[in-house]
């Protein structure tokens, strides 16, 4: 007389644990990594400001050269995609070595024994994260740009910029 009870991977409180763990990783790696977006965005754009803040005469004076909107726009482009660029390859190396210390004291440790473990990072969502944070640091870096790409050259080199106005609204009096 014996009675069997079968229960699948679900039941098993150790397995519910591991699933819920991991689903709780993912999803905290998604909203860091949209955070790391923005702030990569505003550090960016903050930074090409006051470079662009800082050299206000001199985008006069090549203005007042004859340079076009385009080269001027060229070279603060570069900043900020070589600066997307050089942080795209240092975040995905701290990653790596990052992940692989994980995975060095989860394997070490006894809790969780599921064989050889493998690196969470995978090759398609990095490159596409990568691609998105050079496209933010270019879009920051025409943002920074464009007051300044709109001044005359006499104003740059005075060591203003024409800015855009709103339009005043005109006061209505009662007689």
């Amino acid at each position: 007389d014996c009675e069997y009870v079968v229960l699948d991977r679900n039941a098993n409180a150790g397995y519910v644990d591991v699933k819920v763990q991991l689903e709780s990783m993912r999803s905290t790696g998604l909203v860091f990594g949209l955070l790391f977006i923005l702030i990569t965005a505003i550090v960016c754009s903050s930074t090409l400001t006051i470079i662009i803040d800082e050299q206000k005469k001199l985008i006069g004076t090549v203005k007042a050269f004859g340079f076009h909107k385009r080269e001027v726009l060229s070279k603060y482009l570069l900043f900020g995609v070589s600066a997307g660029i050089v942080g795209d390859i240092l975040a995905v190396l701290t990653g790596l070595v990052l992940s692989r210390i994980v995975l060095l004291v989860y394997s070490a440790s006894e809790l969780y024994q599921y064989g050889r473990p493998e690196s969470v990072m995978r090759p398609v969502p990095t490159l596409v994260i990568a691609l998105i944070m050079i496209a933010v640091c270019a879009v920051a870096s025409i943002f920074a740009c464009l007051d300044i790409l709109r001044s005359p050259a006499s104003l740059l080199m005075k060591g203003e910029v024409l800015r855009k106005r709103k339009k005043a609204r005109k006061a209505v009096t009662s007689s």
